[in-house]
């Protein structure tokens, strides 16, 4: 009889045992899934992100291939025009502009004082062709504007010049 009592308590731990590690193993299983469902709405909430911003490079870039051939004739200013690039600790310069575009995606980039051009305008320079306004910089002010290089070598070479310049929209 204490013979058969002993088997129960035996199998009704079994039971009690197994079931735990059932529902240890469940919780594990959800939280993991719960886990993959918030990668991959992050993952699509990237990836909007980077839509949008494609979408926005692409308008400006159509933008610009529209203007940058453009006659222009009356309505030049003179600025100074200096030189920066990217990633330059002594400039306090990133690889991402003001805008959220990259340095290098192929754009011709200047920083400009946005109180004077509206950041994502359209820029004739005199002898230098058109550029987009994407940046802004603490010592860009007034008719001043910096035109980003690839190299930090090309942008002191280029110096500081006086050019005309024009807001092509």
């Amino acid at each position: 009889m204490t013979k058969n009592i002993v088997i129960i308590i035996l199998i009704t731990l079994l039971i009690l045992v197994s079931f735990i590690f059932f529902v240890k193993a469940n919780l594990a299983y959800s939280g993991l899934r719960n886990l993959k469902k918030e990668y991959r709405q992050s993952e699509v909430r990237q990836l909007e992100k980077f839509s949008k911003l494609m979408v926005g490079y692409n308008k400006l870039q159509e933008k610009y291939d529209k203007l940058k051939y453009q006659q222009v004739k009356d309505g030049w200013e003179t600025y100074e025009i200096t030189g920066y690039s990217a990633n330059d600790l002594l400039q306090g310069t990133t690889d991402i502009t003001v805008t959220g575009f990259q340095t290098d995606c192929g754009l011709p980039i200047i920083a400009v004082d946005p109180l004077i051009i509206p950041l994502y305008s359209i820029v004739a320079i005199k002898g230098l062709g058109a550029f987009i306004a994407l940046d802004t910089g603490g010592l860009i002010t007034g008719n001043r504007i910096d035109i980003l290089f690839q190299a930090k070598e090309e942008a002191l070479e280029f110096g500081v010049r006086q050019k005309e310049v024009k807001i092509l929209n």
